[in-house]
């Protein structure tokens, strides 16, 4: 089977002119390719009283977390993150605003990059509860601020939630994947470091029954323009575009030719029978930047999909549990799971 390959024009500039890239096949590369490292780590949080969560909870954590990093990291209180000399290693800026060179390899002309973090606290949406376990998916280097990250939520549990500033307080934070303790006392341990790896094999192939739960809405654009009725092919390619772009800015440098010569999926792989239990869910979310409400919501239910699946496909449904898909992953939309069906 041929598969067609991502068009690169990026490369350094010379003399006014882009030099171009030479192409690889994908299968070229042999054995599994490490594309990318990250670390999960899951902060239980404790209320002064039951509160109820009317509003996703990630809007809510990931705004008091960016105004508190950004108090505590900016040492240049009246200057700007892309002018300021210290944004590549800040805490605030690597998360926030994720600044890159405008003449990259990955995206050629992009400023600025997705973000390198991922928060989920599903489980308590529109529930009443004092208790609330906060994970959080650090990608890259995001590891090594896992400490601005706790102080962070101190000093936001300090001036609480909600209009009645409900005040809470961090009782544990462990490492997600191993479910060891990294915080006790006054030592902060960082967390393990785990690998999500690519297998380029597109030849071979193997039948199976797949179920794709989406467990938190799912939006996805193609040209600009939100997809309405999402298609297996659909959400294979934006895991395949998100996981092109955080390794390409995020993953180790000698990663970055395999991910640049990774296979356009319009083409690459046969095609499948699937049904689509959904249902359109709308999450409100006020953007004081824009200054008003914006819709967050997307697709959630089952995709059942059966056919013939690519040793490549499986890897990157496997890479996509993790990183999610579509718009908004930083506010821990787009996570699903994928299940074997009998």
């Amino acid at each position: 089977m041929q598969s067609s390959y991502l068009v690169f024009t990026g490369g350094k500039v010379k003399g006014g002119e882009k030099l171009k890239r030479r192409r690889k096949p994908i299968q070229a590369y042999s054995g599994v390719i490490e594309m990318l490292t990250y670390s999960k780590v899951e902060f239980t949080l404790r209320f002064s009283q039951p509160v109820f969560f009317k509003t996703y909870p990630t809007f809510l954590f990931r705004s008091v977390i960016g105004n508190a990093l950004k108090k505590i990291s900016c040492a240049m209180k009246d200057g700007t993150c892309e002018s300021c000399l210290l944004k590549n290693n800040c805490a605030y800026a690597w998360f926030f605003e994720t600044h890159v060179a405008q003449d990259n390899d990955v995206l050629p002309g992009v400023k600025k990059a997705s973000h390198p973090f991922i928060l989920s606290a599903e489980d308590v949406f529109r529930e009443k509860t004092d208790t609330v376990r906060l994970t959080v998916t650090l990608i890259g280097k995001g590891r090594e601020y896992i400490n601005y990250l706790l102080f962070a939520l101190i000093q936001a549990g300090e001036r609480g939630l909600f209009r009645d500033r409900i005040s809470f307080t961090v009782r544990a934070v462990q490492d997600a994947l191993t479910k060891r303790q990294v915080w006790e006392g006054d030592a902060l341990s960082p967390p393990e470091k785990s690998t999500l790896s690519l297998n380029p094999d597109t030849r071979s192939s193997e039948k199976r029954s797949l179920c794709l739960r989406l467990h938190s809405p799912v939006k996805i654009q193609k040209g600009g323009r939100v997809i309405e009725d999402i298609d297996y092919m659909s959400l294979l390619q934006s895991i395949h575009r998100r996981v092109r772009i955080l390794a390409g800015f995020f993953g180790d440098r000698h990663a970055l030719a395999p991910v640049l010569d990774f296979p356009d999926l319009s083409s690459g792989f046969l095609p499948k029978k699937e049904h689509f239990t959904s249902r359109r869910v709308y999450l409100p979310r006020w953007s004081g930047r824009q200054k008003r409400a914006m819709d967050m919501g997307g697709m959630e239910g089952a995709m059942d999909v059966s056919g013939l699946f690519s040793p490549c496909e499986m890897s990157l449904l496997s890479i996509g549990e993790v990183l999610h898909v579509g718009k908004n992953t930083g506010f821990g939309l787009g996570r699903y799971t994928v299940e074997k069906q009998l």
